[in-house]
């Protein structure tokens, strides 16, 4: 019965949906239901394991952790989740309305620097008795589920096939790539002389200036956890030096109105503009969050004060780029707005790796990795150059 009626799909709705169902499971099932939604609910965090699903590359196991693929029935997307698959990829699922990235990597760097065989030698491991003849797992839903009359049943079955019908729907009308720059990667951006972040927002600036024909807002998060209860601030990648530098890139690769040696040079600046401005964030000195908060205070029919009815304000918050990097992870989230995308990225020694995603009609998932990795290698080529001059010299 609890294979026909895959309530996990529940949680896949937006938040008002969401909401309803509980409610309704609740209503349906009475104090038992409600005891067993506190218990799973109850949890730091749920463990998926994905017997059937066997992801053989990044974009696979990209798809299985953004929407769980064919396996969202084994999800409770109101928690964070680890995600095991059959032949043992484990992905991390950030329910981000609790947590920010930061803390989530340590965990995962956690997961990942231990070993099974190290686990069994640790005195704590050792007694532990995992033969018991008590289950380890078990379903606790299904003795609440048995006790639906029919009329119950069909009333959850409903309820579940309008969140799955949902939830097809945004999946299929979405896309993502992953794109696996092997070029080269964090050790050489360092060497030449450039923050690997600001280095790779830059030639993600440059490929999305390409894609557009025009720079668009692009947000960066930013931890400020130095301060007490502190999340994020935001870093807007849109300067007037990245903008100098696009521009004198042109909108194809090698425009030749500018030597490389000057778009080298603005190629600095650029990043030497964007590595204060991620300061400035990290020490509490944005705007984004003060203007929110700005927002907030307005009570319900209160006119905003002009600034924040400014055409150009409401431009200026509408996310065509988001960015985001985890550092020895490889993040990945939707676009935040219908008209853009959505571009994770991890720096590692030598490659890159890029999750793209956005809205499935508008095709831009092959070209924006094209501009990219175009992005990416003609900066290199700028390096290049100045290396070659001066070994002549």
């Amino acid at each position: 019965m609890e294979d026909a009626i895959e309530i996990g799909y529940l949680t896949t709705s937006d938040r008002d949906k969401c909401a309803h169902a509980r409610s309704e499971l609740i209503r349906l099932g009475g104090a038992k239901m409600e005891e067993a939604l506190t218990k799973l609910e109850s949890g730091m965090l749920l463990l998926c394991l994905d017997d059937h699903e066997n992801p053989s590359s990044m974009e696979e196991c990209a798809k299985l952790y953004w929407h769980g693929d064919k396996s969202t029935a084994n999800r409770w997307y109101d928690k964070t989740q680890l995600v095991v698959t059959g032949n043992g990829q484990l992905g991390y699922v950030g329910e981000h309305a609790l947590l920010d990235g930061m803390p989530a990597v340590g965990l995962c760097q956690h997961l990942l620097k231990n070993t099974h065989s190290r686990i069994q030698s640790l005195e704590e491991a050792k007694s532990v008795v995992l033969s018991s003849a008590k289950p380890l797992v078990k379903n606790i839903f299904s003795p609440v589920l048995e006790m639906f009359d029919e009329h119950s049943l069909q009333r959850l079955q409903d309820l579940v096939d309008d969140a799955k019908k949902d939830l097809f729907d945004l999946v299929g009308s979405n896309d993502l790539k992953v794109l696996n720059f092997k070029d080269y990667g964090g050790t050489f951006i360092k060497n030449s002389g450039f923050s690997p972040d600001a280095y790779i927002q830059m030639a993600i600036q440059l490929a999305t200036f390409r894609l557009f024909g025009k720079q668009v807002a692009t947000y960066e998060s930013t931890q400020v956890r130095k301060f007490l209860h502190g999340r994020t601030e935001t870093t807007r990648s849109v300067s007037p030096a990245s903008n100098a530098f696009c521009k004198a890139m042109g909108n194809h690769v090698n425009d030749p109105t500018h030597s490389k040696p000057n778009k080298l040079q603005m190629l600095r600046d650029a990043t030497d503009s964007h590595t204060k401005f991620v300061r400035l964030a990290s020490d509490g000195q944005g705007v984004d969050r003060h203007l929110f908060a700005l927002t907030l205070l307005a009570k319900d029919g209160e006119e905003l004060p002009s600034l924040l009815r400014h055409p150009l304000h409401a431009r200026s918050k509408l996310w065509r780029v988001s960015t985001s990097t985890l550092p020895g992870t490889s993040p990945g989230f939707g676009p935040v707005c219908d008209t853009g995308i959505g571009i994770g990225y991890d720096i590692k020694d030598d490659c890159c790796v890029f999750t793209v995603t956005s809205l499935k009609k508008h095709g831009w998932m092959n070209k924006i990795n094209r501009l990219l990795q175009e992005a990416l290698l003609e900066m290199k080529d700028l390096i290049l150059c100045q290396s070659a001059m001066r070994s002549k010299l």
